[in-house]
């Protein structure tokens, strides 16, 4: 083959590759996405570990809540650090569970939900969580829109479960940084983008504790088995989304033999 004809089918193959990439960008971005939530549940944690991680000092990078593209879940999605991890949040009426990650940066908001003030404590004042509204609305705090008020939403640190009945949901602007202060009220803020798009507002929701209890080891072994079946099913995209591209792999290469 002349370097023309080479240069050709190398440009066709590159063209394929990004159209099929581009393609299924919003899946791949989901499925970095799912598998962060699972290596990240609370019960690969000790408790003592989930202590040590709440004392120490973590960043707080407001910018990074804009919706992320591809690139950024790729270049961000693996950085995500265990030292990170202080608890969890679960809403159970619609199948959330979340890992509660200290400091907002781009690596914990596609990991689960973000602190937004290094002084917050558990059960204590207000409590905001910040996390993203990814395309597939069953990711993350995309579940946010279809919660009502006076349902349930319970966060713990592995010792104690906080109990909030949400009082108030709201759209408000993205410059609205007086709903994560300090309040008098033991308080949960869970605040969002209000749509799967670049947007300019936040859907925001209200909770108050309306009770607190000691963890009991049955929840956390049901769990176990919840999160074991979420492992497979990770693992089972993962290996679909490596066999789908080994295959688009071995088509270009008879391409390219055939051609030679």
């Amino acid at each position: 083959m002349k370097w023309k004809d080479h240069f050709i089918v190398l440009t066709i193959v590159v063209l394929v590759i990004t159209g099929i990439t581009l393609i299924n960008a919003p899946k791949i971005k989901n499925l970095i996405v799912s598998m962060n939530m699972v290596m990240f549940h609370i019960n690969q944690f000790s408790t003592e570990q989930l202590k040590v991680n709440e004392q120490k000092k973590a960043s707080f990078h407001f910018e990074a809540v804009e919706n992320p593209s591809l690139l950024d879940v790729i270049k961000y999605g693996n950085q995500v650090k265990k030292s990170a991890v202080i608890g969890q949040l679960e809403i159970e009426q619609l199948h959330v569970t979340l890992p509660i990650l200290k400091g907002v940066n781009q690596s914990n908001l596609l990991a689960g939900a973000a602190t937004m003030r290094e002084d917050q404590q558990m059960g204590k004042g207000n409590y905001p969580l910040v996390s993203h509204h990814m395309s597939d609305e069953g990711l993350l705090f995309g579940p946010l829109l279809k919660l009502k008020k006076q349902d349930k939403i319970k966060i713990t640190n592995k010792e104690q479960v906080f109990t909030y009945q949400v009082t108030d949901i709201s759209i408000i602007d993205q410059s609205r940084m007086d709903v994560i202060r300090e309040t008098a009220d033991t308080l949960l803020t869970l605040i969002t983008c209000d749509l799967p798009t670049a947007t300019t507002n936040r859907l925001m929701i209200t909770a108050k504790l309306v009770n607190r209890s000691n963890l009991m080891k049955e929840e956390l072994k049901e769990e176990e088995v919840d999160l074991q079946t979420e492992e497979m099913l990770a693992d089972n995209q993962l290996l679909l989304l490596v066999l789908f591209l080994m295959f688009g792999f071995l088509i270009f290469s008879y391409f390219l033999y055939r051609r030679s």
